[in-house]
């Protein structure tokens, strides 16, 4: 859970005003906050990129024309916030950081819209796929092996380890073929040891224990409803395809 403080605890399980913002950076530089008119990010632990993030525009100002322009698809990222009013001010969490996948443009009788979908910083790792051959040797642990992998995307991307070491495990000599897919390359090493590999609400690549649900070991994430009381859904998927 992302640490929040006493007064932000005490505002979510009572009444409360929800705020929200999206932000627009780009090379960890801000450039500017979106008035968005909807959106929505989705996460999804079985999906080698996690999360994504979907939202709706409505100013003929930030259509992109030019690779100057604020949304120009290539070189910006979103960052989308969701909070509430605390003590008069407004406190923000982030959840996630997202490089565009597609911008549209729609035009007609209820005026003009942007649709933007984007994902997380793992889609643009593994679109950035290896030149040469990587070879990474035997006895090499898991963070360093990720690392190197990921290295060749060409981004310095650093992992943060919150599994005290993966366990003592190192790997076997890997080899990766010209044109691989970097991130799920490194993926591949994360789930070879037990662990997962993610990117999180920060951009921060993340190897992480695989959650236990026998022991709570995992975030719990609801919605309010109107009243302000907590709605969980749940569901389970018996997949012949995915085990």
């Amino acid at each position: 859970m992302y640490p929040v403080s006493a007064q932000f605890l005490d505002a979510v399980a009572g009444e409360h005003t929800a705020v929200s913002k999206c932000e627009v950076w780009e090379n960890d530089t801000y450039l500017a906050t979106l008035d968005i008119a909807s959106g929505q990010v989705t996460a999804d632990s079985s999906r080698v990129v996690r999360s994504s993030f979907s939202c709706t525009l409505a100013s003929e100002e930030l259509v992109p024309r030019e690779a100057s322009d604020l949304l120009y698809p290539a070189t910006a990222e979103l960052r989308p916030y969701r909070g509430l009013m605390v003590d008069g001010e407004a406190v923000y969490l982030p959840l996630g950081v997202f490089g565009f996948d597609d911008l549209d443009v729609h035009e007609g009788p209820q005026g003009l819209q942007i649709d933007i979908e984007a994902n997380d910083r793992a889609a643009k790792y593994s679109r950035a796929t290896s030149v040469d051959a990587l070879q990474i040797a035997s006895g090499t642990t898991p963070v360093e092996a990720i690392e190197e992998t990921l290295l060749e995307t060409g981004f310095g991307v650093e992992v943060r380890d919150l599994t005290g070491g993966a366990g003592g495990y190192t790997t076997s000599q890997i080899v990766n073929p010209p044109g691989t897919d970097l991130w799920a390359a490194a993926y591949r090493i994360a789930q070879s040891v037990g662990k997962q590999l993610y990117v999180d609400r920060d951009g921060t690549v993340v190897l992480d224990n695989v959650p236990d649900p026998n022991t709570g070991d995992f975030d719990l994430i609801y919605d309010m409803d109107s009243a302000g009381a907590p709605v969980v859904t749940f569901t389970r998927t018996i997949s012949a395809v995915n085990t």
